[in-house]
């Protein structure tokens, strides 16, 4: 039980630090990245504008070498081009040659007007540009395209990326490693007080068993004299009333022991040869209370000590006994699937509603549905023993409706 809800509250609080941890990173990247656009944008901006300015009064006309007019020149990876009217470049300081871009289509925009950003492939890279109308005399009689490569850009975007996906990484081992510690810390004034609970459970169980067997003893005594009828049907229900409280002390001693971690090497029985042992056992009480129940046992080893196995095949059949009809078939099965075996007990009774599937494991769980005469007997410990078992061993324990309408109750082991 401890070990689930560690791991439950583990993942809790991981995913709860790994999320404020990719918050951050996410924040931080796209921080970054815009400042990285807003940086180049902004550049763009002032070669853009410079060449407005300088533009002034002077016609758009091919620059000639002789008039000393300096072309703007590139500045922080930027470059500015200049198209007249139709279309035709008349200024290219840098020499830059972007094959394929749509600067027709970019001149047709800021003829009309139009001030626009737009980002163009160029020879393997891309180029973010500025296209600006320039006018003259309350009229537009020109373009200019200011533009920068991304390349740099994008190389430091794939590094920050890089660097916040090893970050990511590191911050979700982090994060599972604080999750243990918060989990741990948190149960553990829980565990303490389980702890305490269960050596109160286990000595108060031990120390009554003696005065139950000397109320035994005495109704066994006084059993075997002639008495009234009256004296001995009284007699008789105390008897069987210590008998019943015997057998809860001894589930819940054997849950006690069961609530200690295995230690040592797990042992290996052959669960399927042994299932079957404990079935030829059973099977006369089982034919006596009208169970019928077939075997279907492929061969199959699990981590379980034989003494293990017979205890869980004794309290899955007992179950059956206990909350069926006479003349229910049960199915007793083993079997191997890869790295697991499986054990289950399958029967075609009232079966158990939906809602109440995970309860039946829970110690005292008693299902209120139409049973047998021996319904309400025991104390609801015994799946409540199989769970702790086959938890101890690192096995899994489910219940579920059968193919029949009765229920199925599944173990898996470790092979």
């Amino acid at each position: 039980m401890f070990r689930r809800t560690q791991l439950q509250i583990t993942l809790s609080a991981a995913a709860l630090l790994f999320a404020a941890v990719l918050a951050s990173e996410l924040f931080a990247y796209f921080w970054i990245v815009r400042t990285l656009d807003a940086q180049i944008e902004a550049d763009i901006e002032d070669a853009v504008g410079e060449v407005v300015a300088d533009v002034g009064p002077l016609q758009l006309a091919p620059p000639n070498p002789d008039t000393g007019t300096e072309p703007v020149a590139e500045e922080g990876g930027v470059f500015v081009l200049v198209f007249d009217n139709e279309g035709e470049l008349i200024v290219n300081p840098s020499d830059i040659r972007l094959p394929g871009a749509p600067f027709d289509e970019f001149v047709a925009q800021a003829v009309v007007g139009r001030r626009d950003w737009h980002t163009v492939p160029a020879q393997g890279e891309r180029v973010r540009v500025l296209v600006a109308p320039v006018v003259q005399g309350g009229r537009v009689v020109g373009a200019v395209i200011g533009g920068r490569s991304l390349a740099l850009r994008d190389e430091r975007v794939r590094l920050v990326q890089q660097l916040f996906l090893v970050g990511g990484a590191a911050g979700l081992g982090v994060a599972l490693l604080v999750g243990q510690l918060i989990a741990r810390r948190s149960l553990r004034p829980l565990r303490l007080a389980y702890e305490r609970q269960e050596a109160f459970v286990a000595d108060a169980s031990h120390e009554l068993r003696s005065p139950l067997a000397v109320i035994q003893t005495a109704a066994d005594l006084l059993l075997r004299r002639t008495l009234p009828t009256d004296d001995r049907e009284l007699v008789e229900e105390i008897h069987g009333v210590s008998t019943e409280a015997h057998v809860v002390l001894d589930e819940l001693l054997e849950l006690a022991r069961l609530s200690a971690p295995a230690s040592g090497v797990d042992p290996v029985a052959n669960l399927s040869a042994v299932a079957a042992d404990e079935l030829a056992r059973l099977r006369p009480w089982l034919e006596e209370e009208g169970i019928t129940c077939l075997a279907e046992l492929d061969p199959a080893t699990a981590r379980l000590s034989e003494l293990e196995v017979r205890r869980v095949v004794r309290a899955l059949l007992e179950n059956v006994v206990r909350h069926t009809a006479r003349g229910t078939t049960a199915t007793l099965r083993t079997r191997t699937d890869g790295h697991r075996v499986l054990l289950a007990v399958e029967d075609d009774g009232p079966g158990v509603a939906n809602p109440e599937l995970e309860t039946i494991f829970e110690r005292f769980s008693r299902v209120d549905t139409a049973r047998t005469p021996t319904a309400g007997t025991g104390a609801g410990l015994g799946l409540a023993i199989v769970r702790a078992i086959v938890e101890r061993r690192g096995g899994t324990v489910s219940a579920s409706r059968g193919d029949a309408g009765g229920l199925r109750v599944e173990v898996w082991l470790p092979a």
